[in-house]
């Protein structure tokens, strides 16, 4: 912040930015729940797989195929992503896809950033 202020770039424009991030996960969540109920869902008996993390050096995908689930959320661009049958992840027709990267086409999500 110091260093902004000594560039003269306006603090309101970095806080605002930084308001708009720290809100983003809300706003996701808003919006997948938004959808679960329209396509008739009971959110207690919901399957939600958010998947925004290979950092850990977890095998991700082979857990990830193995199971069904009524909302998948891929939020990060990886690789290993991009070859995945979203279709086989889906617990039924009703299944949300949020696709937070644009990675899959259109026709494939119910929502894209």
């Amino acid at each position: 912040m110091r260093k902004a202020q000594s560039l003269s770039y306006q603090l309101q424009v970095i806080l605002s930015r930084r308001l708009v991030n720290d809100g983003m996960g809300t706003f996701i969540a808003k919006k997948l729940l938004k959808r679960l109920i329209a396509n008739g869902h009971y959110l207690q008996q919901t399957r939600v797989l958010i998947r925004a993390k290979a950092e850990y050096h977890i095998e991700l995908l082979s857990a990830l195929i193995k199971e069904h689930h009524d909302a998948v959320t891929v939020a990060v661009a990886h690789h290993q992503f991009q070859t995945l049958d979203l279709n086989a992840l889906k617990r039924s027709e009703k299944a949300v896809v949020f696709d937070l990267k644009s990675m899959f086409a259109k026709e494939q999500v119910d929502y894209r950033l």
